[in-house]
């Protein structure tokens, strides 16, 4: 687990080298859908999430939980590490420019944490840097290292914790980035608990520090009792839901990515009696993935890298009876990879919100009330509550399922009794509709549902409109 020497003069500038380019490509890869933004019109941040982090952020260097009531049901809000750090960055260099920079940091920070691993493991060079490109050329890389959500920070904190660990004389150290995760959730310490679990297997007189770092850990949790799993996101309705981003993964791994990585773990097999805790590492993501969706590639990401380059240096080493087709495959791996990235990229440049609902949300702030409450997709709710400044009904984080059902029926209805009864249970003001939206818990239609009902001149009123974007004020 320690270095087993030291390394030769001629090794470290090329490691350096090697490592500097690894970094540079990943700077480009992090810039580039900002980039893409920009040439596209877009000052928007990536994702409807990143306000919501935003406005979390906005509440200080509090760790401490508070009830939102910038939804119609309260709910508590568990400010983590990420949050502190962001809200500093945003009082330094505003919202935007914090919601681009810490991500990019904590993205490039992952690189050289891994980097440093593999250093303590003593991984020949070639490994070591096909490692860091199978990392770097991931959707999940960019996702961590492009949108602003604490994902990114709390595998950044997993990682040094690990570096620490293996570091010869400051393994105490690791308690402490590892001890931050405490203020996120308990999900993340046991995925330290599994770490520390398959440390111990692979080298026994690492046992003595894994079981204080371990006991520390758990007294923490004892103390803290940090929630389960801090979901800032819907849970997934199918299990594997959005694991692979070149099917419409929010996180998820690339189609290439991931048959290298079945084809590492079947050919390292042979080798399971000595690695096993890097199984059950594997088999215990998949089971997170199967609950909570493809954002628990973040996690996996590192460790598949690692199988990917098992798979890359098989396929490199193996005899092959045709040489050229040796060659055609790498040309479509690299083909793959790049696809997959450029992809998920161009997706990332692409995503909502767009300039019209921004607009619209500073309209709304305008207008109305601060205890004016406003209906809209959920997908919508976190941009109001942030730029409008106003509660919503519901949002993407909003769990009750009766308010669901409540809104899903009026949203479907044509009755405008029916409809008013119901926006008059949540005291709605003000109604956001986007005429774009074609889902079926929305409406179909120019007429469907709730689109009949607005046409009601004397309960509705339209305010505000702008390409497909409507704002309708409530009368009572």
């Amino acid at each position: 687990m320690r270095k087993t020497g030291h390394k030769t003069n001629g090794k470290k500038p090329r490691q350096v080298i090697w490592f500097a380019v690894v970094i540079g490509m990943a700077f480009i890869i992090l810039v580039a859908p900002h980039i893409l933004r920009e040439l596209g019109g877009k000052d928007e941040l990536i994702g409807y999430d990143a306000y919501l982090h935003a406005r979390i952020a906005d509440n200080g260097y509090s760790l401490t939980p508070w009830q939102d009531e910038m939804v119609t049901t309260p709910r508590m809000v568990h400010p983590t590490p990420y949050h502190v750090v962001l809200h500093l960055f945003q009082e330094t260099i505003g919202m935007r420019a914090a919601s681009i920079a810490l991500p990019l940091m904590i993205g490039l920070a992952c690189v050289g944490i891994l980097f440093w691993i593999l250093a303590l493991f003593d991984r020949p060079l070639l490994e070591s840097t096909i490692t860091l490109l199978a990392f770097t050329l991931s959707p999940t890389f960019l996702f961590i290292g492009s949108t602003a959500t604490p994902r990114g920070f709390a595998l950044a904190l997993i990682l040094l914790g690990s570096a620490l660990f293996l570091t010869r004389r400051v393994w105490p150290l690791s308690i402490i980035p590892w001890g931050l995760l405490l203020f996120f959730d308990l999900f993340h310490i046991l995925v330290v608990i599994a770490l520390i679990l398959a440390c111990i297997l692979v080298v026994k007189k690492e046992r003595a520090h894994a079981l204080v770092i371990g006991g520390l850990l758990m007294g923490g949790v004892f103390l803290a009792r940090p929630p389960f799993f801090t979901l800032y996101h819907p849970i997934p309705s199918t299990p594997m839901s959005g694991a692979i981003a070149d099917f419409g993964g929010h996180a998820g791994f690339g189609i290439f990515l991931l048959i290298l990585m079945c084809i590492g773990m079947v050919h390292s097999w042979k080798y399971k009696n000595k690695y096993y805790p890097a199984y059950l590492l594997a088999g215990l993501g998949i089971i997170a993935m199967a609950g909570f969706g493809g954002v628990i590639a973040v996690y996996l990401m590192p460790l598949a890298a690692v199988f990917i380059t098992i798979a890359l240096l098989e396929l490199r080493n193996r005899q092959w009876a045709i040489p050229t087709l040796r060659s055609l495959t790498f040309v479509l791996i690299i083909c793959g990879l790049l696809f997959s990235t450029v992809s998920y990229m161009d997706r990332l440049a692409a995503a909502g919100p767009d300039e019209a609902l921004i607009d619209a949300a500073r309209f709304l702030r305008e207008i109305s009330s601060p205890e004016d409450v406003v209906l809209t997709h959920p997908s919508y709710g976190f941009v109001i509550e942030t730029v409008a400044n106003r509660p919503v009904v519901l949002d993407s984080f909003q769990q009750d399922p009766w308010i669901k059902h409540d809104l899903h029926e009026l949203f479907a209805s044509r009755n405008a009794g029916r409809v008013v009864d119901t926006l008059n249970a949540y005291d709605v003001s003000y109604v956001l509709i986007d005429r774009a939206i074609d889902e079926e818990d929305v409406w179909t239609g120019r007429n469907d549902g709730l689109l009949f009902v607005l046409r009601d001149g004397e309960t509705f009123k339209k305010v505000y409109r702008t390409n497909s974007i409507e704002v309708w004020k409530v009368y009572r």
